[in-house]
């Protein structure tokens, strides 16, 4: 059994995305085949090139994997889910919302991940909290954000939350600016989930 492992990542998070899958493949006795896509990639094989969703039907069907794994959402170009028919698909990372019900996708549980970080700026006595969204217009990142400011309004005296949405920025040294402005504006001391 073959199973292709696109990524778009070389961040440490999807590796550790991608380490416990490999450590089942390994076990089941299956081969793994990684291809990076991506705009910025390049490829020691010619043939796993991958930058276009031509590329991917390309190793598709050169390779007829019995399943892919596909990391979505650390790329500007993630993958249309369209590309992957005939073949299953688990989509890492991708937000269900974004793809038709007949595609598999895992995620991580925003509203926990913000519940946690709640209860552990919460057993540090803060009693200021705030929150700097990451700094596109993820689904998650929304989420995240909505949650850890539900579970801090619950009993916390102080929050505030900062988003570019809605600023004018012209780089990103600018961004650093209008969030260094913001920190500095924060009551201290104050948990800060990023």
């Amino acid at each position: 059994m073959v199973v292709v492992a696109f990524r778009a990542s070389t961040h440490e998070f999807g590796r550790r995305q991608f380490s416990g899958a490999f450590r089942f493949a390994r076990q089941a006795g299956w081969d793994v085949v990684t291809v990076e896509y991506g705009t910025k990639t390049t490829s020691r094989f010619p043939a796993f090139e991958v930058k276009t969703p031509r590329d991917v039907r390309r190793v598709l069907e050169f390779l007829h994997p019995s399943g892919c794994l596909v990391e979505s959402d650390n790329t500007d170009h993630p993958i249309s889910p369209e590309v992957f028919d005939g073949f299953p698909t688990v989509f890492l990372d991708r937000h269900p919302e974004t793809v038709e019900k007949r595609h598999s996708c895992v995620f991580s549980d925003a509203g926990e991940i913000a519940a946690s970080a709640a209860r552990e700026l919460a057993s540090l006595g803060f009693a200021n909290y705030a929150c700097l969204s990451y700094q596109g217009h993820e689904i998650w990142s929304q989420e995240r954000a909505d949650a850890f400011e539900n579970a801090v309004k619950r009993f916390a005296g102080s929050y505030s939350s900062f988003g570019h949405q809605g600023l004018r920025i012209r780089d990103v040294s600018d961004l650093r600016a209008k969030t260094g402005q913001w920190i500095a504006t924060l009551p201290k001391p104050c948990g800060l989930f990023v």
